[in-house]
């Protein structure tokens, strides 16, 4: 998906639960997964985003495509893709059905474009984090800090979409799509374990590729079991002792 596009997506989703007054580029940042002088080369000013926001609002014109995806986000979350149908979509994004075929041609191709989308946004600038993280003078209370700060990502915003694309894993595509996105975050922070390995922050006896796995799997096998049983498993409570074992298996060798 196109920068605009994401921009434009993200700008539609905030708007379900912010004013316009409310939009900053950090929070179109991070809801479009990208980095916010991404967003202020984009506008120019938060003045002129604001302006172009309320006048795309008023001439109906804000990012169609987005508005689309933004729609379909809120069905599948509330539908599932099963009972979801382009109906739903269209009446949602307050558009007719012949725009959803302007962009897309099935709902099959509508989940997939959301599922780009919301994987770029679950596992954006997680590489980066570990590495700031690695770097402080205290990494065991920066890493709590980072993982408290994930588990809150998690219950502001339940993964959901998450489970529904991970439970159509065979369909090829979606097969694809899942594989691709999540070797692409274990190869950016096997990355970074290296270069850190490189400058004496984590240990060299530590296989920077298993680090890495291990790291995510942490995070979000916590998270799963979590949202499989919320009422026996307490994020916050475990967010210390799941940065705690991350410390002691990548620097206390």
């Amino acid at each position: 998906m196109k920068t605009n596009d994401k921009v434009e997506t993200a700008i539609v989703a905030l708007l379900h639960h912010s004013s316009v007054d409310q939009l900053t580029f950090a929070k179109v940042a991070r809801e479009a997964g990208v980095h916010w002088t991404t967003v202020k080369r984009y506008f120019g000013s938060k003045e002129t985003m604001h302006e172009r926001v309320r006048a795309a609002e008023g001439s109906q014109h804000l990012g169609t495509k987005g508005r689309l995806l933004a729609a379909a986000k809120q069905v599948f979350k509330q539908r599932g893709y099963d009972k979801a149908t382009l109906n739903d979509i269209s009446s949602e994004a307050k558009l007719t059905k012949g725009a959803i075929y302007w962009y897309f041609d099935s709902k099959d191709d509508v989940f997939l474009a959301l599922m780009d989308l919301v994987l770029t946004d679950l596992l954006r600038g997680i590489p980066e984090m570990v590495e700031q993280v690695f770097e402080q003078p205290d990494p065991e209370k920066a890493l709590k800090a980072m993982v408290k700060h994930e588990f809150q990502r998690c219950v502001d915003d339940p993964p959901t979409l998450l489970y529904e694309f991970v439970s159509r894993r065979r369909d090829e595509r979606v097969k694809q799509q899942l594989d691709g996105s999540f070797a692409m975050l274990f190869t950016g922070t096997e990355e970074v374990m290296r270069a850190l390995q490189k400058r004496g922050k984590v240990s060299e006896q530590v296989d920077a590729r298993q680090a890495a796995i291990t790291l995510h799997a942490l995070m979000n096998g916590t998270i799963l079991m979590w949202a499989v049983a919320p009422e026996s498993v307490s994020l916050f409570d475990l967010a210390d002792t799941v940065a705690t074992t991350m410390v002691n298996t990548m620097i206390k060798q």
